[in-house]
């Protein structure tokens, strides 16, 4: 895992800890309500995983295309 988004911290804490007691490296962190787009505009990501609401699913897959990106939708 390269990078976590989220709308709340914690919920990327929660996953940073598992990565961690699983032997992972931290993932880049990005959190807040359109922290997709920075995560998106990242140079050293390909494949963008959307598993929001299905509202952000147009929005996020189509930013991430835009940017290069390979999309896969929940």
């Amino acid at each position: 895992m390269a990078a976590l988004c989220d709308l709340y911290q914690e919920r990327v804490d929660i996953e940073q800890a598992w990565l961690k007691a699983h032997g992972k490296r931290a993932a880049r962190e990005y959190v807040g309500p359109e922290a997709y787009k920075a995560m998106c505009e990242y140079d050293g990501l390909d494949v963008i995983y959307v598993t929001a609401p299905w509202q952000m699913h147009v929005p996020i897959a189509l930013y991430a295309m835009e940017h290069g990106k390979h999309v896969a939708v929940e």
